[in-house]
């Protein structure tokens, strides 16, 4: 991942302000700062979700403007805002992301069971997602970003709202997803 002189301006208010960094390949990153400095508008022009006013921004070897397409297939994104459809079963919200990546079948299958597995939800796989806590739906999210196998993973305040036991438990998950190579960009206050 890097940025070079990047800014974001909404209404003639910077929110993003020169922002240069380079993240290297297997390192877990962490944005740090209070409520409004810029973390989330950051996270949202690496992951293509908007385009900078200025500068250049290349994720995974493309330029997140130029070559979006590129970008979304090398990376995974956990929002901060729960976004799994609460309607649906854990099981049908991963056959759903695993269709929008065209992961053929039985493929798709075995990895919706191996990423249920390991957040430890695949005994929830029948479930509404309404009807889950609120660490639950945050795993199904990382299940889910983990689907297409990403290089990437971008958190963006993983464990906002979360009781101290499943904070430990994400915090788990992340380091074992960074010992097995991928790179992690994170927000957090």
């Amino acid at each position: 991942i890097a940025l070079q002189n990047v800014h974001k301006v909404y209404n003639d208010r910077v929110v993003v302000n020169d922002l240069t960094l380079t993240i290297a390949p297997g390192e877990v990153f962490g944005l740090l700062g209070p409520n409004g400095a810029g973390k989330s508008t950051t996270i949202r022009m690496l992951t293509t979700l908007t385009q900078p006013t200025q500068g250049e921004i290349v994720v995974a070897g493309y330029d997140v403007v130029q070559q979006p397409y590129g970008v979304k297939k090398q990376i995974g994104v956990v929002l901060q805002q729960t976004s799994v459809d609460l309607d649906l079963t854990v099981w049908e919200n991963m056959e759903f992301h695993g269709r929008m990546h065209h992961l053929p079948n039985p493929y798709r299958q075995k990895e919706i069971d191996r990423w249920l597995d390991y957040v430890e939800l695949g005994d929830r796989r029948k479930d509404l997602v309404k009807t889950l806590s609120g660490g639950m739906k945050r795993r199904l999210q990382i299940a889910r970003a983990l689907l297409h196998r990403p290089k990437i993973l971008f958190l963006d305040e993983p464990t906002v709202g979360l009781d101290p036991q499943t904070r430990r438990r994400l915090w788990e998950i992340i380091r074992g997803l960074n010992q097995q190579g991928m790179t992690i960009l994170l927000t957090t206050h």
